[in-house]
C-alpha cells in the first residue's frame, strides 16, 4: 500500500516555523529586490536577469485586491516575459511607491 504524499502537511509546517523555503543573504535579497524595482520602471531586464538562476520561479498574491498568478511561473524566460509585460505596464498607468524592506529576514517590497 502506497503512503499518501503529504505536500499539504510539510507546507503547513514551514509556515508555522515562519521560515523561508530558500535561505538568501540579507544583501543578495535586497539587490534582487532593487534590481526588481528598478527594472519594472525602465523595462531593462539585463541588471535584475543577471541576479536570478536559470530555475527561478515567480509567486504571486495579490492579497485579494489585485490580479495575481494562480499557478508559479516557472524558469528565467518565463518569468522575464513576465516582468517585461509588467514593466510596460508600469510605464503606461504608472504604480504605486514601494520601498525595499525586510519581512521575516527576507526582502520584498512594501507600498508606503
Amino acid at each position: 500500500m502506497r503512503r499518501p504524499i503529504r505536500h499539504s502537511a510539510r507546507a503547513r509546517t514551514h509556515i508555522r516555523e515562519a521560515r523561508p523555503r530558500y535561505r538568501v543573504e540579507k544583501q543578495r535579497g535586497l539587490d534582487i529586490a532593487s534590481a526588481f524595482f528598478a527594472a519594472s520602471r525602465s523595462g531593462d531586464m539585463t541588471a535584475f536577469a543577471a541576479l536570478l538562476a536559470e530555475d527561478v520561479s515567480l509567486h504571486s498574491d495579490g492579497g485579494g485586491k489585485r490580479p495575481a498568478a494562480v499557478l508559479p511561473i516557472l524558469g528565467l524566460g518565463n518569468v522575464l516575459k513576465v516582468h517585461k509585460v509588467l514593466a510596460a505596464i508600469f510605464r503606461r498607468r504608472g504604480s504605486e511607491l514601494v520601498r525595499v524592506g525586510l519581512v521575516s529576514g527576507v526582502a520584498r517590497l512594501h507600498h508606503v
